[in-house]
């Protein structure tokens, strides 16, 4: 089956997200003015430690080459960070600079999870959506993201939420979920009804 280039997309925009996103947590885990964004750094670290081996996994069996770096703009936003005070102004840029990026991936991943005709592309891309809804919950529990943050990438010629994108993101991660919670009672129960 061939890939559709969305897919490819995917698998690259994830590597390169937990490239500079990674380096720019440990910075909020090393700087971070309150122990939340300290927390919410390790949090995100994780979890680009746990997405990191899937992708490569994935790409490897799918033949698709992955970018040993970030993006110039993903660099200049890490070096934003770093060059930034430890402080307030410090948190609010690393909070709204991954919440930004968070935004856009979750979008191509809701994207990819609707439209993919490939399983195992599909299966990531459903782990990628819970895990950015995830880390946007987190950057917003510690109450210094700003209400444009999810739509900062527009400026600079990146792609822009709108609320009818959530939605259909939240409907499908709702109709994801209840279909394996469904198929995990059916598969449980020892008349598979």
């Amino acid at each position: 089956m061939e890939l559709r280039s969305a897919d490819r997309d995917l698998l690259v925009a994830v590597h390169r997200a937990g490239v500079w996103e990674g380096q720019a947590s440990v910075l909020a885990q090393q700087h971070g003015n309150t122990v939340r964004v300290r927390e919410v750094g390790a949090e995100i670290v994780r979890d680009y430690d746990r997405l990191d081996p899937m992708v490569r996994s994935l790409a490897g069996r799918l033949g698709v080459a992955l970018p040993d770096t970030a993006t110039r703009e993903q660099q200049a936003w890490t070096d934003e960070i770093r060059a930034s005070e430890p402080g307030q102004r410090f948190d609010r840029l690393y909070v709204n600079r991954l919440r930004a990026a968070h935004g856009t991936l979750f979008e191509l991943a809701s994207q990819v999870r609707a439209a993919t005709l490939d399983d195992a592309v599909r299966a990531f891309a459903q782990t990628v959506v819970e895990t950015m809804l995830r880390q946007l919950n987190l950057l917003e529990s510690t109450g210094m993201a700003e209400s444009g943050s999810l739509v900062l990438t527009a400026a600079r010629g990146g792609n822009t939420l709108g609320g009818a994108d959530f939605v259909l993101a939240a409907v499908l991660v709702v109709i994801a979920g209840a279909a394996t919670f469904r198929l995990i009672r059916l598969l449980g129960s020892p008349s598979g009804k």
